[in-house]
């Protein structure tokens, strides 16, 4: 089973610093599995929802989480009551804002399972409240230069010089290959450039030995 995707939602909009904001966290459950509560004794048995904030001085947390929605449950085996959600889990946090952008991030420890086939799966999400990252200004204007300004290329002048025959025929670059003569364990080539002659001008004789 793949891990469940939690999205984060802020209530408020337009905050500043000294509000006090509530969040809620929502995973969805898959098909024939439910998702044991925040909201019952951890001694019971079952393995309860945990958050775990990684607190710092840009926030503070208010009161504990608390479940949206929760379905409750006798259980025979444990001799006690749970609670647990269906489709999807819904949970609640309130925070008080010390910063203009805080970094608000946890861990949720859960566990899904199935009255199916029997089996109980632990998971652990990441969750962040706020999760914007803005690039620094240097590697913004680099990138929007990568991205909008071609690269220019300077002029240069060469000293290549074409070359012609007496007769006026400017030089090509076609070379005809002819194999003068071949034994079995050499071969011998050479290079003509056509002329205005039938024989052509003999360049350079090139010998392989097998």
């Amino acid at each position: 089973m793949e891990v469940p995707k939690w999205n984060v939602e802020v209530q408020e909009n337009n905050i500043v610093e000294g509000d006090t904001i509530t969040v809620f966290f929502e995973a969805k459950i898959p098909e024939d599995w439910y998702m044991y509560s925040s909201d019952f004794d951890p001694k019971l048995g079952p393995m309860v929802t945990e958050f775990n904030f990684y607190e710092n001085e840009q926030f503070e947390r208010l009161g504990n989480v608390e479940a949206i929605g929760q379905k409750k449950k006798y259980d025979e085996l444990f001799e006690g009551e749970y609670t647990y959600f269906t489709k999807k889990a819904k949970f609640k946090q309130r925070f008080v804002i010390h910063s203009e952008s805080p970094d608000i991030k946890g861990l949720v420890s859960y566990q899904i399972c199935s009255d199916v086939n029997g089996q109980c799966i632990p998971f652990e999400s990441d969750v962040a409240v706020f999760n914007n990252v803005l690039k620094k200004p240097l590697d913004t204007a680099k990138s929007d230069a990568d991205a909008s300004t071609p690269m220019v290329l300077e002029a240069f002048d060469n000293d290549f010089e074409t070359t012609e025959t007496r007769t006026g025929f400017i030089f090509s670059f076609d070379i005809l290959f002819h194999i003068l003569w071949r034994r079995s364990n050499s071969i011998t080539y050479a290079l003509r450039v056509p002329n205005d002659t039938d024989d052509g001008k003999l360049l350079h004789k090139i010998q392989y030995e097998s």
